[in-house]
Parts: structure tokens; sequence; C-alpha cells
């Protein structure tokens, strides 16, 4: 068996706070930090094999971060602004 090629690498995604735009000042969303793995090899031309995992660590941050007006039903009909997110997905691995 010949290796052709061969690696293993993390990859480090970060996202630094940002303010969220909206009408009231104050919003402020979090870091996010998440750290992928990948593993690979290529035998010939066309067999290659590659394990990823992604969010290694299992961060809990939050992927997407946004403010707008909700409203239940007895609430008033401006609604209420509130700061809204989308966590990162959990941990998972995957091979291709």
């Amino acid at each position: 068996m010949t290796i052709n090629w061969a690696t293993v690498y993390l990859q480090s995604c970060f996202s630094a706070s940002r303010d969220i735009p909206q009408t009231e000042p104050g919003f402020k969303s979090r870091d996010a930090s998440l750290v992928n793995w990948t593993m690979g090899y290529r035998r010939q031309k066309r067999s290659r094999f590659q394990l990823q995992v992604l969010n290694l660590f299992d961060s809990k941050d939050s992927d997407t971060c946004y403010s707008y007006a909700s409203r239940l039903q007895d609430e008033a009909a401006g609604g209420l602004e509130d700061m809204c997110f989308r966590p990162v997905e959990s941990r998972f691995g995957r091979v291709d």
C-alpha cells in the first residue's frame, strides 16, 4: 500500500463579540470559538479516506445572535425587544 499523502490538522474558528444592530442600544453578542480536527490519507489516485471531528471540544457558544421584537398574545402591539441565538452544532464526526 502506497500512501501519497497523509495529513492531520486542527482548524480553529473564532468570531469576536459584536454589537447587534437594533433600535435599543446595549445588546452585544459573545465571543465564539470552535476547533475542528481532520485526518486523512490518499491511496493511489482514486481512493481516499478522511475522518473529521467537528466542534472537537463540544463548545456551547452561539453560532448566530440577533435581536428582534417578539410579542405574546397578551402583550402590547409593539412587542418586546429581545436577543435570540442559535447554538453551534454539538460535537460530531464524519467519514468521507
